[in-house]
């Protein structure tokens, strides 16, 4: 018998909010709330930007949470997760999880591999924050230095136009 979140099963509605993507050969690492390993074989079967499709083999249960780690070309996206639901298949049991929670870095990095015609928006947003940050950084420094406030606006209108 099959282990599924019934509702979902007797209705037939689709509550997925996230276009999937379907993975091949892609592992992910499901870590307790200890930091210990849980599954030593979990493949990676769809993924989005709210959820992960898992084949493990172990049952989980709905409700359960559990932390993951996956291996992206851009580096690793890590959060926590909840069982959705469970069902069994021919290698094991597969599960549908949603992220729960995930660093807001790991998600743009998550974002930029599952959209890649986005990365380059993000990457662009990456340098303005990164400019931001340094003038911001600037400007504490040189009031922390004691300038006037005629002399932090010229500094700001020379980073502002370089």
């Amino acid at each position: 018998m099959d282990i599924v979140d019934l509702a979902e099963q007797q209705t037939g509605i689709e509550r997925r909010r996230q276009e999937r993507f379907f993975q091949d050969g892609v592992r992910v690492q499901l870590i307790s709330r200890s930091g210990q390993p849980l599954e030593p074989h979990t493949d990676l079967i769809d993924l989005s930007v709210g959820g992960l499709g898992l084949e493990t083999g172990s049952p989980f249960k709905p409700g359960a949470s559990f932390g993951f780690r996956i291996g992206l070309p851009a580096g690793q996206v890590g959060g926590s997760a909840q069982v959705r639901w469970m069902a069994t298949s021919r290698r094991g049991f597969r599960c549908g999880a949603r992220i729960e929670r995930i660093a807001w870095l790991e998600a743009l990095r998550l974002e930029s591999y599952l959209f890649p015609s986005k990365a380059n928006e993000l990457d662009q947003s990456f340098r303005r924050l990164g400019t931001a940050a340094c003038a911001g950084a600037g400007l504490l420094l040189l009031r922390w230095a004691g300038l006037t406030p005629a002399v932090l606006a010229n500094v700001l209108h020379h980073l502002i136009r370089k």
